[in-house]
């Protein structure tokens, strides 16, 4: 019967595998290690080592040692730790399904395969056994020119990889990690050729890959990933900051971790997606990827994430997708883009729900931004939990500033915030910001709606509901939103194309609307056949208010029906400025009265001919006067020749003194400028009834005549300056 030591001699000759499985035999390590660095008088086979069921014994000292072939302990029991730091193996090496207490490879050099699927490094650690501050099973520094094949490893501590060079790929599907006290997996700085693959691994503490270069695809399906609890704080989950990553990462297909999951400063050469993934970092941040570069699109469809998604100054070549995602941040944003730039588009839709603002400020968005059927809490509530899914139950003190932020962005496309296919609606609770954005299309509030707490009083606090300030929508703004507006709409210094809006879904409350500055081109749709007298309306809720009044909004208003070539709209809207000038514009009671006057008489200089009739009429009136009084004889020659003359009467005409003209009489007496001498030779005699009613007539007459020519030209002088 051979020998343990035999048999295993021969199959290294031979190439062939020993098992001892069920034979309880002790094969002592610095045997195995003189046979397998050349000390046998036989040549190895290039199969190398291949020992099945053993239990290898006695110190395990195999540091600096070289191996001339390949070495498989497969299913063996190593009784102490591996201490084979700076190993050297011409070929593959192999601990498939062993049992070990610590593994050191530190600085090893595997000219193969590095093979771990199955190993156990689980359990206390035995006494003396190494510094504990070193990873269970340590890999540091290792070099392997091939893949290492890690699947379903279980290590009770931390499985290091720091400054690991790997020609092929890292395998650990299906494994176990688990450190109480820092990094279940630490990697580092490391070199991988091809992907990294942790499929279904579950882990306590974190899996690092600082600055790690990874040649292929990071994924992550279906894994599960908890962050070491320390001092009563969840620690990382996955941390791969200033990774570079030549394909894409997924975190998908049911992923889930507790702990922050962090790429920040990272490039990723394909897509990120975390379709489905579950992130949990209640007090924190649960995804943090600022400033990274992903060459794909970023997927986020259905994720349910407590705490903040950050990709702030982030640049994404694709798109943006957070279609079907639940975010939630009781502490501050629930998603946060500022500065990212995304060359397609933006999807914040199909049942999307945030809770904690939204910020995409001084985002630049390459295709449209969509929120339609997003739901959008600007609160800090808990409606995840079993009592509250849905989040409906809404405390009205959870409420934040703002509930979706795209301020000084830009969006190539249009900007959707209405109902998705399936029905569902966007609603924003808190406001809705969309201040100093360029969208180079239009901007879409169909069937939306937009509330704050108490509309009733927040007009007056200065809370808004929609806020588009100092924007540009290249093409048309439709406003047509589910109900009205119960808090403030801000429009002001904003341009669009055309507006196309309900105007009966404007806020209604004094002070809850700003339009100075808004610019429009024209109306469109059923906004067309609004008329100036509800449009007037619609200002007068900013008007309104204390000090609001602003005359832009009119002229604004006016300027659209003049383009269309609708004057009499446009009149009415003038006249309505100058109206609300006088109710609301903090004028002087003179300067009122100066207004009603202008108004009443001459319509602000766009209803001239009210002066002209009454000057038409004050004319007729005085013809009628003077020619009855020149039929009584009730007027006096007056002539430098009248004297001259004898029994000189009006009604009778002669040619020795002018004639009395019925005509041209009021004339004369009206228009000093011009002298027609009627008034020079006669005057009404004042000892008579008819001639003292003249005279008086005469006086009034004049005077209303020169008040309305001097209102009819301060109201020309308007009408010009408006055209």
């Amino acid at each position: 019967m051979p020998t343990p030591q035999e048999r295993i001699i021969d199959g290294t000759i031979n190439g062939t595998e020993v098992d001892f499985s069920g034979e309880n035999v002790q094969v002592d390590s610095r045997w195995l290690a003189e046979l397998l660095s050349g000390g046998s008088d036989e040549p190895l086979h290039p199969n190398g080592l291949m020992v099945r069921g053993a239990t290898i014994a006695g110190p395990i000292d195999w540091a600096y040692r070289r191996f001339l072939v390949s070495a498989r302990f497969q299913e063996c029991t190593f009784v102490a730790a591996v201490c084979a730091h700076r190993l050297s193996v011409k070929g593959e090496l192999s601990l498939e399904g062993s049992t070990v207490d610590r593994l050191d490879l530190a600085g090893a050099r595997i000219d193969g395969d590095l093979d771990l699927t199955d190993l156990k490094a689980v359990g206390p650690l035995a006494e003396h056994e190494g510094d504990d501050q070193q990873p269970r099973v340590n890999l540091k520094a290792i070099q392997v020119t091939g893949s290492a094949c890690l699947d379903r490893i279980q290590v009770d501590g931390e499985l290091g990889l720091f400054r690991a060079t790997i020609g092929g790929q890292l395998n650990c599907r299906g494994g176990e990690l688990h450190s109480k006290d820092g990094s279940a997996l630490y990697a580092n700085r490391a070199r991988i050729t091809d992907g990294v693959f942790l499929n279904k691994t579950q882990t306590t503490g974190a899996v690092r890959f600082l600055s790690a270069e990874i040649g292929g695809q990071l994924s992550c399906r279906g894994a599960k990933l908890h962050g070491a609890t320390l001092d009563n704080k969840v620690g990382y989950a996955l941390e791969a900051d200033r990774a570079k990553i030549i394909d894409g990462v997924f975190l998908n297909k049911g992923f889930e971790a507790t702990g922050a999951v962090r790429f920040l400063g990272a490039e990723i050469g394909g897509q990120l997606s975390c379709r489905g993934a579950i992130l949990h970092n209640h007090k924190g941040r649960a995804l943090l990827a600022d400033r990274a570069k992903v060459a794909g699109g970023v997927f986020l469809r259905g994720v349910r994430a407590r705490g903040a998604v950050r990709f702030n100054g982030a640049e994404i070549g694709n798109q943006l997708n957070c279609g079907g995602a639940t975010l939630l941040n009781r502490y501050g944003e629930a998603l946060n883009v500022t500065g990212a730039t995304i060359t397609g588009a933006v999807f914040l839709d199909k049942g999307f729900r945030a809770w904690g603002r939204v910020r995409l400020s001084g985002v630049a968005i390459g295709g449209k931004l969509t929120c339609s059927g997003g739901r959008f809490h600007g609160h800090h509530s808990d409606p995840l939990g079993d009592d509250n899914d849905d989040g409906d139950a809404l405390s009205v003190d959870d409420y934040a500033d703002d509930a979706l932020s795209v301020d000084n962005a830009s969006v190539g496309r249009d900007v959707v915030l209405g109902t998705d296919s399936q029905g569902r609606a966007f609603f924003g609770y808190g406001t809705v910001r969309l201040d100093q954005t360029e969208m180079r299309e239009s901007l879409l509030c169909d069937g939306a709606t937009f509330e704050v707490r108490d509309g009733a009083t927040l007009a007056a606090a200065g809370e808004a509901a929609f806020s588009v300030q100092g924007s540009t929508v290249r093409n048309w703004f439709q406003w047509t939103p589910a109900t009205r507006v119960n808090g403030r709409v801000l429009l002001g210094r904003t341009k669009v194309g055309e507006l196309r809006d309900n105007v009966e879904l404007w806020p209604n409350q004094q002070g809850s609307l700003d339009l100075t500055g808004f610019v429009y081109e024209q109306f469109g749709g059923d906004a067309a056949n609004v008329g100036a007298e509800r449009r007037v309306e619609w200002i007068r809720v900013q008007t309104g208010a204390p000090r609001a009044y602003r005359p832009q909004p009119y002229v604004q208003l006016a300027q659209v029906f003049n383009t269309v070539g609708n004057d009499d709209e446009w009149r009415k809207v003038m006249i309505a400025k100058q109206k609300d000038l006088r109710r609301f514009g903090g004028l002087a009671k003179l300067q009122k009265l100066g207004n009603c006057l202008v108004g009443a008489v001459v319509g602000h200089g766009y209803r001239p001919w009210r002066a002209a009739f009454a000057i038409i009429f004050l004319y007729v009136v005085s013809f009628c006067l003077v020619l009855i009084a020149k039929d009584k004889n009730a007027f006096v020659a007056v002539g430098s020749t009248a004297n001259q003359v004898q029994k000189l009467k009006p009604s009778i005409c002669t040619s020795a003194y002018p004639c009395l003209s019925a005509f041209a009489y009021p004339v004369d007496a009206a228009l000093p400028l011009i002298n027609l001498h009627e008034v020079d030779s006669w005057q009404f005699n004042a000892n008579d009834g008819w001639g003292q009613a003249g005279r008086d007539w005469t006086v009034f007459a004049t005077v209303a005549d020169w008040g309305l020519a001097t209102v009819l030209v301060v109201g020309l002088s308007s009408l010009v300056r408006d055209r």
